[in-house]
């Protein structure tokens, strides 16, 4: 994980405490599980965004599993039928 500046760990601590009032934790805890959970939330948009772009441009396909997971790849020259992934 990179740690930006000292103020927005301070913004994000107190966003978590914010969100969960009876949270108590260490440093260890907080630096694990907090700090993680807030980075893979904003990561996990910023993915998501990344990859709805390159379907748009056709780049890579995106394709559901029974359960309607949803699922991307690289998008091959040469059309293939749909896959479902069991």
């Amino acid at each position: 994980m990179i740690f930006r500046k000292r103020d927005t760990i301070e913004k994000m601590i107190l966003s978590y405490l914010e969100q969960n009032p009876d949270a108590v934790d260490t440093v260890e805890g907080i630096t694990r599980f907090w700090m993680l959970r807030e980075n893979a939330e904003t990561a996990m948009a910023k993915v998501s965004r990344a990859l709805d772009k390159l379907v748009k441009k056709g780049r890579i396909k995106a394709f559901r599993s029974l359960d309607g997971t949803l699922f991307y790849k690289l998008k091959k020259d040469q059309p293939e039928r749909e896959q479902t992934v069991h």
